[in-house]
């Protein structure tokens, strides 16, 4: 389990721009869709700007009654530049990615992970992966940025060989 999703170090969210994050987080409105095994799918609201998911009760905010999943699993986090990442937190079994094993991922609308027999999907608005608006293209100027002057008549070819000078 060595190998992971490529992603840089994330800081952690300074305490003065806790409610800032938390405006964002409103924005973005965050879900996950829970499928579990012989239960109904559910779709859980992410409100914090970090949401842990694991088995002990006292330890988490999304409990999952699995012996694949460890008392503390994973922490769903939203940095101060509304960014989500999903970090394993040194559990025994990992968080999976299209089927293989990564200890951290950033997360973008519409992602499917497993944790033990669960899997989810995050959903969330995230305006900065919206494509660009078209814009015209750019118009064609008939003039040039360089006064490049005609050939002079006195330029003329080169004489063949044997002929003329």
């Amino acid at each position: 389990m060595s190998r992971g999703a490529p992603t840089g170090k994330w800081e952690t969210l300074p305490e003065h721009l806790k409610q800032e994050a938390l405006a964002d987080l409103r924005k973005a409105g965050p879900k996950l869709l829970v499928r579990r095994p012989g239960v109904p799918e559910v779709e859980i609201a992410i409100e914090k700007t970090e949401f842990i998911i694991g088995r002990q009760t006292s330890l988490v905010d999304l409990v999952l009654e699995d012996d694949l999943v460890s008392r503390r699993h994973a922490a769903l986090t939203m940095n101060e530049k509304g960014y989500f990442r999903l970090d394993d937190l040194e559990s025994e079994n990992g968080i999976r990615y299209e089927g293989r094993p990564v200890r951290r991922l950033n997360l973008v609308d519409g992602d499917r992970f497993a944790i033990g027999k669960t899997e989810f999907t995050f959903r969330a608005s995230m305006n900065r992966f919206q494509a660009p608006k078209e814009s015209p293209p750019p118009s064609r100027r008939q003039e040039s940025l360089i006064d490049i002057p005609e050939p002079s008549a006195s330029l003329s070819a080169p004489p063949e060989p044997g002929k003329g000078e």
